[in-house]
């Protein structure tokens, strides 16, 4: 992989200042935040203090912008226009105007991309459709003694509706249950698994998945050690809402004739988790070093495949080292990029490498934020009687 590849930091615009993420104001404007206002409000972060001006709609109308891969409304403070003085980008969470509708047709149908992939010899795990009326590919896993396999609907994101870990057997069943539906079915591989954000040619960040666990240290019970982990993601502005789920950590051990009061070896990882299907009690470490230069080149190639210019991939690397791609996320939420946890860099790399990518400039200066009030913001911006023409960040933003 070549160093041009991953995001030089030299690229993004001048002496940026990065906010207080410890600060009260902070704390108290971002982890109530889900979805994609969550990625807003970053945006908006890195916006304001990269010199940027940020005015936020509520409708296409208001903003005087049509798109039809974008909605005409919103209910979230999420549609947003960037502009440098000169021109304007308006995006909608991570996603720009620049998206266009084939890009997000072929990216959508999970078939039609995996097919792309596969003609461009990007790895993809082995699969097909599958339907009430076409059982064969089914036959085919069970014949080659593929046991497991993986099955989402072929028009779908976001892993809504994905069941994973199903013998053929269970995978038809599944089918006859859902008779009007075609499906996606996949070998399920086993590995490590990843997140990559491209913007442009570029990996701009990564990171890696764990499914809810411990690590002992030879002293405590795991009941000790998650607690210690649930408060340290009291720390964190994105993890402190998105508790350990203490259930599912009970019925695990249970399932596995495990206990919360025993005490794990030095270095033993006790995995807490019923499902390996991603929740909100995962860890997530973050920075392109977590990820294999493999996956991050595969990631690159991937989105300009498929004729993306900004994207994250979810995709897992098996134990022989060889990455799989399992999906594009073309509206990709940032939050968890932007504050790994438990190990990371807290920071705006992502929303900075977007605004520069489809807004680059350096004719404007920097701002340290001192404060930002998105919830006034918000209310203004759904305010019945509001005249139009959108909402000025600026007005509700503070700087040092």
């Amino acid at each position: 992989m070549n160093s041009t590849d991953v995001l030089d930091q030299s690229v993004l615009n001048g002496p940026s200042f990065d906010p207080d993420y410890t600060a009260p104001w902070f704390f108290k404007q971002f982890s109530p935040l889900r979805s994609h206002e969550t990625t807003s409000f970053l945006m908006a972060m890195a916006a304001l203090s990269d010199g940027y001006d940020m005015r936020f709609f509520r409708s296409q109308r208001e903003a005087r912008f049509h798109s039809p891969v974008m909605g005409l409304a919103t209910k979230e403070a999420n549609f947003f226009e960037v502009s440098d003085g000169r021109k304007r980008c308006i995006f909608s969470g991570s996603q720009s105007e620049k998206l266009n509708i084939p890009s997000v047709k072929l990216v959508t149908d999970k078939l039609r991309s995996k097919e792309i992939l596969h003609r461009k010899r990007l790895n993809t795990p082995a699969g097909g459709a599958v339907s009430i009326d076409n059982l064969d590919l089914l036959h085919r896993f069970a014949a080659a003694g593929i046991t497991r396999l993986v099955v989402k609907p072929v028009m779908g994101s976001l892993g809504k509706d994905t069941r994973l870990n199903l013998t053929p057997a269970k995978v038809a069943e599944h089918v006859r249950l859902n008779p009007k539906q075609r499906f996606l079915v996949e070998q399920h591989v086993v590995g490590r698994e990843f997140r990559i954000f491209v913007v442009g040619a570029k990996a701009v960040a990564a990171n890696r998945r764990f499914p809810q666990n411990v690590v002992g240290d030879g002293l405590r019970s795991t009941r000790q050690l998650l607690k210690l982990r649930s408060d340290s993601r009291k720390t964190n502005p994105f993890f402190f809402q998105r508790d350990v789920d203490f259930a599912q950590a009970e019925m695990a051990l249970l399932l596995n004739g495990d206990s919360y009061d025993r005490i794990p070896a030095l270095g033993e990882r006790v995995w807490l988790m019923t499902s390996t299907k991603a929740d909100l009690s995962d860890e997530i470490a973050g920075g392109l070093e977590h990820a294999p230069a493999a996956a991050i080149e595969l990631c690159i190639k991937a989105a300009q495949a498929l004729g993306l210019a900004a994207c994250s991939f979810d995709l897992i690397v098996d134990q022989r080292g060889e990455p799989y791609i399992l999906e594009a996320n073309i509206r990709s939420m940032i939050g968890n990029m932007s504050f790994p946890h438990p190990a990371g860099r807290w920071n705006l790399d992502v929303p900075r490498a977007l605004l520069q990518h489809f807004l680059p400039t350096n004719r404007i200066t920097p701002r340290r934020v001192t404060g930002f009030d998105y919830a006034a913001l918000k209310a203004e911006l759904f305010r019945h009687d509001r005249p139009e023409g959108g909402v000025d960040a600026v007005e509700y933003a503070s700087f040092g």
